[in-house]
């Protein structure tokens, strides 16, 4: 709900309770004008004196600062009339002017009172105190009666109004507290913004917007203190015409700690047209006065929020009274628009509850929340009297019936502040004795007989008096239980006042006790109960025996408790010692097992401990060693609390087997390569070398290779994985298919050369050419010299003449790719240029031809590349050994009776350093074997007693050891087996030259390399197949 705007942005017009300037008195001043600092100190030379402030005094912070006019040993302004004896009672007008930055902390032992005016029952009027700084701490101290007091005052104008005294139209801001640091028999802080106490005073047209604050006393249950705007404490006090904006707190979070807007107490105090707009908050608080005991509240109205400054919400709040604990109260024509917080124990917006007999009439309060008018603390009834309005009802005069609009009250819809604001006040208020304040008794102890405490009554400050004041009775006061004083009150006080004091038993704790023994060894089946006496005592009627740990081994204790006339607790230990186990009978220990497999975790078996049957659960602590890995390990049992001693048992942690792990390997099948394979084996959670062994088996040939893991240490047993080892599929393999033996033969040698690219073609994984060369099939040189350029190209070499030109041109254009490269070997006699052009749109066609066959060798050599290769020296005048020679893969150089320079040049420049010569010195003579080692080369020839020796002896160089497959070619004629060299290089077999005569060469080799596939190439009339029987079967 919208809240009412509480700025008091009006006060001015509200009530002028601002001094007017000193033009505006008429009047001239007379008596003995203050100009100056010195002249305001001075006063207290006359206590009885007339004063009058000429102009505004300004007190800087220098002042007060030590060698400063005012540092008085740090306690800054002495007040005027420091005691109660030597008070102010002259008159002092302000005129108007202002006294600015009085700074005061004054210190006491018994009663410290702070103020401009320490103690003043004089009258002080028309003054501004602007920007004070007030502290009054008393520190405890003996008082003329003897009686430990701590008391504490601050105002800003008079820490204590005596009788007779008033203070009119002044106003203060700054800030102001009263504290004390003694736990006493009397403890009163008291701190108001213009007084900190009011004793039959009378304070009119006032304003204060200082802060004020009620510091508690460390560690006291006695303390009370009060806060205000205006007063402090009100006794007997006449306070009207006054408002307060200063925020008010009493700190202690317990009752007698009150606040209130005027006054923090009020007894029988008369206060009348004031107002509140400041934050209060205490435990006891209200909006004009915290506690109300006795005396009346009338045309007042807080805007304030009141708060409680408990955190458990305990607190007694009321929007105008927090507290009224009179029937000699009356609270009339007030209204209450502030905030008022709920709490536990009592609150409302006009006041937390109404004794019966207690006056409240035409009260109201806005309703901006669900809180009523009063929460009575005892029936939790609403108090009568008490009208809530709503928003538009505050602002209207109407809604406030009894209030006078005429010559109190005044309303104005165009202010800022629209609803009820006063014009002026009066009134005068009485004092009941339950308004006085009773020194707490202490607790007594039981003696036997009557006991009558002393008491102390206290009104304010004033210290009451037994038979003049007051009377009193004791009741109840022999027995244990609660004692009565009941006080009535005399002469101006009038009612009664009851309070209670304890009757306690006598402390039993400084008694004689005795036990029967002191020390005892543990007993399983036994509660110890040692005798006990108490010196003096009979047990059942002055006292009662509980034994508390008197079973378990340790300190067991006897708890004498007081009973009857008797308090208090004593207690005595004796010592149940621990049983050594080697003394305990009956007592059995054993594992949960004593056999265990491993599993990598640390193994604690469960230990069992009985003693006569039954199982012990604790009292001891098992540790376990060599408990991880496969062993011996142990548990070792230590007794601690009802038993001593140690015993070590032993289990067996067995290996665990190792098939039940999960195995695997980094692969389970590859390729054959010639070597040794061995995957890598992975056994789930264990470690290599440690937890396992692993050899391998079967694993260098393709096939089925055995991996054989063997546990080790935490592990046994054996598992056994299998790979395999798969030959990959080679150019042969493509070749060959499912056939061992295959005849490639054509019609004529150009059909066969087709064939013999065609099964090229099949070898290449890519199964297409991007080159192809083509050589003379008239003759041989050409095409013997072209097969290392038919290795590095990876191309086939076809055999062409002029007749054969268009079957030949067919296929090219069939099987190699546009763009492809087309080599041309020897010249346009060799190759028709017509051929080349035919080719050439489609084609790169390159011709690699020389004058003769030497140039047209060495151009072919060069367009392959060769740098350091292994060179082959064949002779130029017959085919058979370049042919046997032509599946090695090395580049072939024909030679004839010696080397012609560029030959010489050529083999200079090449960084090749070993020259194979193929066939005798009647087919290379040595001529050109020295001719090359004058060249700085390597030679080594490769001979036989014939071609086919001589076949047999290069294969037998050149392909050593075992190999799979092998080519035929006819020794008698060169046509076939001239394209053969390309092919054996792809199916890494030997070129054997053959004829039906001369097949024991070839069949010895079949046998020393285990080959078991051959291509013959040529016809049968060339290669019979009786020939190639007796070579393969052999």
């Amino acid at each position: 709900m919208k809240r009412i705007v509480t700025l008091f942005l009006a006060f001015a017009m509200v009530i002028a309770v601002i001094p007017q300037s000193p033009a505006a008195y008429g009047a001239e001043p007379w008596g003995i004008p203050v100009s100056t600092k010195e002249d305001l100190d001075n006063m207290r030379n006359d206590l009885e004196g007339d004063y009058y402030l000429t102009n505004d005094i300004v007190f800087t912070e220098e002042d007060f600062e030590e060698g400063g006019a005012f540092y008085n040993d740090g306690q800054g302004w002495e007040p005027v009339g420091s005691s109660y004896e030597t008070s102010f009672s002259g008159t002092f007008d302000g005129q108007g002017f202002s006294i600015e930055g009085l700074r005061i902390y004054n210190r006491d032992t018994a009663i410290a009172s702070a103020g401009l005016f320490g103690y003043a029952d004089g009258h002080i009027s028309n003054l501004v105190l602007e920007g004070v700084s007030i502290t009054s701490h008393s520190e405890g101290g003996l008082n003329e009666f003897h009686i430990w007091q701590s008391d504490s005052y601050a105002g800003g104008v008079a820490g204590y109004l005596k009788p007779g005294g008033s203070i009119s139209n002044v106003s203060v801001s700054g800030d102001i507290s009263a504290s004390s640091d003694s736990v006493s028999h009397i403890n009163n802080n008291n701190a108001g913004g213009v007084a900190g106490f009011s004793e039959e005073g009378r304070i009119t047209d006032c304003r204060s917007e200082a802060e004020v604050r009620a510091v508690p006393v460390e560690d006291s249950t006695e303390s009370m203190a009060s806060a205000g705007g205006i007063a402090g404490c009100a006794v007997r006090t006449v306070i009207s015409g006054c408002g307060n904006g200063g925020s008010i707190v009493s700190f202690r979070e317990d009752p007698y700690w009150y606040a209130g807007g005027i006054s923090g107490q009020s007894h029988e105090s008369q206060i009348s047209e004031c107002y509140n707009s400041g934050e209060i908050k205490a435990y006891e608080a209200g909006g004009i006065t915290g506690l109300m005991a006795t005396g009346s509240i009338d045309n007042c109205y807080n805007a304030g929020m009141i708060m409680s400054n408990s955190d458990d919400s305990n607190g007694i709040l009321g929007g105008i009274a927090g507290e009224v604990n009179s029937a000699q109260s009356s609270i009339e024509k007030c209204y209450n628009s502030g905030e008022v917080q709920k709490t536990e124990y009592g609150y409302g917006a006009i006041v937390s509850g109404l004794p019966d007999g207690a006056h409240l009439d035409s009260c109201y309060f806005y309703m901006a929340d669900e809180i009523s008018g009063a929460g009575n603390m005892q029936t939790e009834e609403t108090v009568p009297g008490i009208t809530g309005l709503t928003e538009l009802e505050m602002r209207s005069a109407g809604s406030f019936a009894g209030f006078d609009f005429e010559n109190i009250w005044s309303i104005d819809s165009s202010a800022v502040y629209q609803m009820p604001y006063l014009s002026y006040q009066t009134a005068m208020p009485s004092v009941p004795i339950q308004t006085c304040f009773v020194e707490r008794i202490g607790d007594i102890e039981y003696t036997g007989m009557e006991i009558s405490p002393d008491i102390k009554v206290v009104n304010g400050s004033e210290v009451l008096t037994e038979g003049e004041d007051y009377d009193i009775a004791y009741s109840d006061n022999k027995d244990i239980g609660t004692g009565i004083v009941t006080i009535t009150g005399k002469g101006i006080y009038k009612g009664t006042k009851t309070v209670k004091f304890n009757i306690v038993p006598a402390d039993i704790s400084s008694r004689k006790v005795t036990l029967s023994y002191y020390s005892v060894i543990y007993d399983q089946n036994t509660y110890h109960e040692p005798d006990v006496t108490v010196e003096g005592l009979t047990e059942g009627e002055d006292y009662r025996v509980t034994y508390r740990n008197n079973f378990e081994a340790g300190t067991a204790s006897v708890e004498i408790n007081g009973i009857g006339n008797y308090r208090g607790t004593r207690t005595v230990t004796f010592e149940i010692m621990p049983a050594d186990i080697s003394n305990v009978r009956n007592m059995h220990i054993w594992l949960q097992y004593e056999s265990t497999e491993f599993d990598g975790t640390p193994k604690t078996p469960d230990v069992y401990i009985s003693v006569d049957g039954f199982i012990l659960t604790e009292g001891y602590e098992c540790t376990y060693s060599d408990n991880i890995n496969a062993g011996n390990a142990t548990a070792e049992v230590k007794f601690e609390g009802d038993y001593t001693g140690a015993k070590v048992i032993s289990f067996e942690i067995t290996p665990a087997d190792i098939s039940g792990r999960n195995i695997s390997l980094s692969y389970t099948d590859t390729e054959y390569d010639g070597t040794e394979k061995k995957p890598e084996v992975t056994v789930e959670g264990l470690i290599s070398g440690k937890d396992y062994t692993v050899s391998y088996e079967d694993n260098k040939e393709a096939g089925d290779a055995r991996v054989v893991i063997t546990g080790k240490g935490n592990y046994k047993g054996t598992v056994i994985r299998t790979f395999q080892i798969i030959k990959p599929e080679t150019a042969a393999d493509r070749i060959f298919g499912k056939d061992i033996r295959k005849r490639i033969a054509g019609g004529n040698r150009y059909q066969t050369s087709m064939l013999v690219a065609d099964n090229y073609i099949m070898g290449l994984e890519t199964g297409s050419l991007d080159t192809i060369i083509v050589a003379n099939g008239d003759v041989y040189a050409d095409a013997l010299a072209g097969g290392y350029l038919a290795k590095v190209k990876q191309a086939p070499i076809l055999m062409v003449n002029k007749y054969n030109e268009d079957p030949i041109r067919e296929y090219i254009q069939g099987n190699v790719r546009k763009g492809g490269t087309v080599y041309l070997l020897g010249g346009t006699a060799a190759v028709s240029e017509n051929f080349g052009r035919s080719l050439a749109g489609a084609y790169d066609v390159v011709r690699l031809g020389g004058a003769d066959r030497y140039e047209t060798n060495l151009k072919i050599l060069e367009e392959a590349g060769v740098k350091d290769e292994e060179i082959l020296i064949c002779s130029a005048m017959d085919f058979a050994d370049s042919l046997s020679a032509s599946s090695s893969g090395r580049p072939i150089m024909l030679v004839g009776k010696s080397l012609s320079p560029a030959q010489k040049q050529y083999i200079g420049d090449l960084d090749s350093r070993k020259f194979y010569i193929i066939g005798g010195k009647g087919a290379v003579n040595s001529n050109v074997d020295k001719e090359i080692k004058a060249l700085s080369k390597i030679t080594e020839r490769i001979d036989g007693a014939n071609r086919y020796v001589t076949s047999y002896n290069v294969a037998k160089e050149f392909f050593p050891g075992d190999h799979e497959n092998i080519i035929l070619a006819s020794g008698n004629d060169f046509p076939d087996g001239l394209v053969g060299g390309p092919l054996g290089v792809m199916v890494e077999g030997p070129l054997l030259l053959i004829n039906d005569r001369n097949t024991g060469n070839a069949a010895d080799y079949v046998e020393d390399s285990d080959a078991y596939r051959c291509l013959a190439l040529g016809g049968t009339s060339l290669i019979s197949e009786t020939a190639v029987r007796n070579i393969m079967n052999r």
